[in-house]
């Protein structure tokens, strides 16, 4: 697994930024991916589709200010909130809609110092006893403060109860007006997926399809992409295609979609219980004082509020005995009225941060060296593999009692490759060269990734075939200095010999 001190949240804008902006600091989130996705070959067609009909037997797609074309294949991609749908409600397809709910996403423009001195690094998470809350938490963005509410049909009543709420006052500056957004939106997320999202060469991806619960819609839309893309490669593009081999996919997620929702059920009892809510501070709190790897409380919260990992190891997580008896300890301690450890940078009973530096104890990914330090030493034993995230490292190796300079490796690389495929003794010791981020990966975690993501395994393979290819080159390069020496001491023995004569040939 990825060690506990190796994770941080990425906040970006899905937009260039809220209404508003007056200087651009940085791009499109969505933008970016679909620049990436231009590059490899895709045409975009900024047009709005007007109508969706099928001619014998294919999709015909009509834009507006365009002409109707056919095609093959109909991949539908437009989330939720998109007056597509309404579109493609005359299509002979069994699909229906996916079930959503109005959530609340509001931008305060603070400014980066204000940001950076109420809110920090840290993204704020609360456990709020509000009837039909089930996720609220604010989040910095560069000179933004984004909120956001997730649960059921979030209306005008519960905004107002949640912004009046002292802990949520507590995060922002007295002069500032909660009244007064600099943007704010009220889009539909997903909350149950779509009945049968497919057809006869029409496949439904992302938000329309099934997404999951309150969690990344981007992440879910590329795993059922990549079904998706599947299934047409290696079967076909009729409905019975899909049904082999894309429904499951979305059926997993349905699935561990429905231990979110035990999870959640769980979290509301202890929302709507004082005594829980401090239990879980207290637990959270001891935690971080202490550090290490049993951190349960501590992941627990941060994979549900990040979507760090499925509902389903979450809820496995929350199952594991030394979990609950170490909860139920800290119940009867607050239910006594014991004072509460020392803030470890996790904040109040109401609102519990979870960012990097909170539940984690570091706010950056991967784990930090400084100039000089030992990364990884010489004949230990290992069965991880390490990527270097930044810096500079230098790889040397002890023969006879001396250290021999085997190169150096920077942001990008690699180090332990084949230790993740079989558990063997490290060949040479890493030394920091600068400051140096180095992430962590085992060998389960690197499997489960691979599992999810072919792609990863082939460019791993990538990487091992260039490092294959540069030894080749060095060992070439050493068997012609090697030769070069032989050579020259061939020549110095001949120019010694004494001729018949017995004369020196030395000139």
């Amino acid at each position: 697994m990825i060690r506990p001190y190796e994770k941080r949240i990425g906040a970006v804008f899905r937009g260039p930024g809220p209404r508003g902006l007056n200087e651009l600091k940085w791009g499109s989130f969505d933008g970016h991916l679909l620049a990436l996705a231009t590059r490899q070959g895709a045409n975009v067609r900024r047009a709005r589709v007007e109508e969706v009909r099928w001619d014998h037997g294919r999709p015909i797609v009509r834009a507006r200010g365009c002409a109707a074309v056919a095609y093959d294949l109909l991949v539908v991609a437009s989330g939720v909130n998109s007056v597509t749908q309404s579109v493609l409600q005359a299509l002979p397809i069994a699909y229906r809609p996916p079930q959503t709910t109005k959530t609340l996403i509001r931008e305060y423009y603070l400014g980066e110092d204000t940001v950076n001195r109420v809110l920090g690094t840290s993204m704020h998470v609360f456990m709020l006893d509000l009837p039909r809350l089930e996720f609220a938490a604010i989040i910095p963005k560069g000179d933004y403060a984004s909120v956001c509410l997730l649960g059921e049909e979030i209306d005008g009543a519960l905004i107002r109860a949640f912004f009046e709420s002292p802990q949520v006052k507590a995060c922002f500056p007295p002069a500032v007006s909660l009244e007064q957004a600099a943007c704010q939106c009220q889009p539909r997320i997903n909350i149950a997926g779509a009945l049968q999202p497919f057809g006869d060469r029409i496949v439904f991806i992302g938000d329309s399809g099934v997404t999951r619960l309150y969690k990344d819609g981007i992440g879910a839309a590329y795993r059922t992409a990549k079904a998706a893309a599947t299934t047409v490669v290696f079967e076909g593009i009729g409905a019975r295609d899909f049904q082999r081999r894309y429904l499951p996919a979305c059926q997993a997620i349905n699935r561990d979609n429905r231990m979110g929702k035990l999870i959640f059920c769980f979290t509301q009892q202890i929302q709507h219980r004082s005594i829980a809510r401090s239990a879980v501070l207290r637990m959270t709190r001891r935690e971080q004082q202490r550090g290490g790897s049993a951190q349960r409380m501590s992941m627990v919260l941060w994979d549900m509020f990040t979507g760090s990992a499925p509902y389903s190891e979450i809820l496995g997580r929350m199952l594991h005995p030394a979990f609950w008896l170490r909860l139920a300890s800290d119940v009867i301690l607050s239910a006594l009225g014991r004072p509460q450890p020392e803030d470890g940078g996790v904040g109040t009973a109401g609102g519990i941060r979870t960012a990097s530096e909170s539940i984690t104890g570091r706010g950056e990914l991967g784990r930090v060296y400084q100039p000089g330090d030992i990364l990884i030493r010489q004949g230990e034993m290992s069965d991880e593999m390490f990527v270097i995230q930044e810096g500079q490292v230098a790889l040397v190796q002890e023969q006879g009692g001396q250290e021999v300079f085997l190169g150096v490796r920077g942001a990008g690389e690699f180090l332990g490759v084949s230790a993740i495929f079989e558990k063997q003794e490290q060949t040479a010791t890493v030394r920091a060269l600068t400051l140096v981020r180095l992430l962590t990966v085992d060998k389960e975690n690197f499997m489960k990734r691979v599992h999810q993501d072919p792609a990863m395994a082939y460019r791993l393979f990538q990487h091992m075939s260039r490092r294959v290819r540069e030894l080749n080159q060095q060992v070439k390069a050493l068997n012609q200095e090697l030769d070069r020496v032989s050579e020259g001491r061939r020549g110095d023995k001949d120019a010694a010999e004494p001729d018949s004569g017995g004369n020196s040939k030395s000139k």
